[in-house]
């Protein structure tokens, strides 16, 4: 989400583009999806900067939910051009809004990562169990409850997953608890 990040992926991943015309102004839409199936699209002004880049991601709560970086008042930092604003936005919510006064093209950078993140042992996955509500109903508990509605001879799976990891334990969980009936919905 960096003016110079995604002309690098852009190029990486076959952006295509597209003249627009936007608030009287012709742009250059450039369009691309990364190999996480994410898909991307910045707007190029007139003189070949990214104004504006958006994506979209699935949010367990909000749905799908757009996330924007605005690049704007560009300057030259020892033959670099760099935007001196940057606001960007999660949904309508301003989530940064940096002012630069600097850049440092090409400058040495020695971050050390904290001991205590550095040493964390990795988080081991959850295992989840999907607990009887009533008769043929079944719970999963979590951030994003799961259902299993148990039918004559297959179950239907209610899912608000987090992630694509939360949901295979969720399935996993069913497939315990209800043994011997095939998830079909």
């Amino acid at each position: 989400m960096t003016p110079q990040g995604f002309i690098k992926a852009a190029l990486a991943n076959g952006g295509t583009s597209r003249s627009e015309t936007i608030r009287g102004a012709k742009k250059t839409i450039v369009t691309f999806t990364a190999p996480n199936k994410m898909k991307f699209e910045g707007v190029i002004g007139d003189q070949s900067l990214v104004e504006r880049i958006e994506t979209w991601y699935g949010s367990p709560v909000l749905g799908d939910t757009k996330f924007e970086a605005d690049f704007s008042a560009y300057k030259d930092f020892g033959g670099v051009k760099f935007p001196t604003r940057i606001v960007q936005r999660n949904g309508p919510y301003p989530i940064l809004d940096l002012t630069v006064t600097d850049v440092k093209p090409n400058a040495a950078v020695s971050i050390e990562v904290p001991a205590n993140i550095r040493n964390a042992p990795a988080a081991a996955p959850a295992t989840l169990q999907a607990e009887r509500v009533s008769d043929g109903i079944w719970i999963v508990q979590g951030g994003a409850k799961s259902v299993a509605i148990e039918m004559k001879d297959h179950l239907v799976v209610v899912d608000a997953p987090e992630t694509e990891a939360r949901s295979l334990c969720v399935i996993e969980a069913v497939k315990r608890a209800i043994p011997g009936k095939p998830i079909r919905y």
